[in-house]
């Protein structure tokens, strides 16, 4: 699900209005994360993180 994210001093700030109570995010977690936006000051891009220990979901998972 997309959401809006913002940096506020060395934290990133990430809501979504359909999301009222989140409980992880997920940046970048994908297999070619194309659309990944977020940079430092010095212009370099973030590396993918999750901020959740939930066990992965693969395709075969989700099919079941």
């Amino acid at each position: 699900m997309p959401a809006i994210a913002k940096v506020d001093g060395n934290t990133v700030v990430v809501s979504s209005p359909e999301i009222p109570k989140p409980v992880a995010v997920r940046y970048a977690w994908t297999v070619n994360p194309v659309n990944a936006n977020l940079r430092n000051n010095e212009g370099l891009p973030a590396s993918p993180f999750r901020t959740d220990s939930l066990p992965y979901m693969t395709s075969q998972a989700a099919a079941k």
